[in-house]
C-alpha cells in the first residue's frame, strides 16, 4: 500500500474509512453501559474490598472502547 515509501499516507485524509451507523451505535452503547456501571457500584452497595478492582475493570473497558472509537 506504499506505507514504507510514503509514510505520510498513514495520516493524510484520515480516516480512510468512515464508521457505519451500526458500528457507531455499538461503540456508544458500550460506552454508555460502562459509564452507567460506575453509579451502580454505589447503589448496589458493593463491598469496599471489591471497589478498587471493579473501578480498574470499568476503567480499562472505558479506555479501550473509547480509544477504539476515537481512533476508528
Amino acid at each position: 500500500e506504499g506505507y514504507v515509501t510514503n509514510p505520510s499516507s498513514l495520516w493524510e485524509k484520515y480516516p480512510h474509512i468512515e464508521l457505519s451507523f451500526q458500528v457507531k451505535f455499538f461503540f456508544l452503547c458500550q460506552l454508555s453501559y460502562w459509564i452507567h456501571s460506575l453509579p451502580e457500584l454505589y447503589f448496589q452497595r458493593v463491598r469496599k474490598e471489591e471497589i478498587p478492582r471493579q473501578l480498574q475493570y470499568i476503567g480499562l473497558y472505558l479506555l479501550h472502547i473509547a480509544g477504539a472509537y476515537l481512533l476508528k
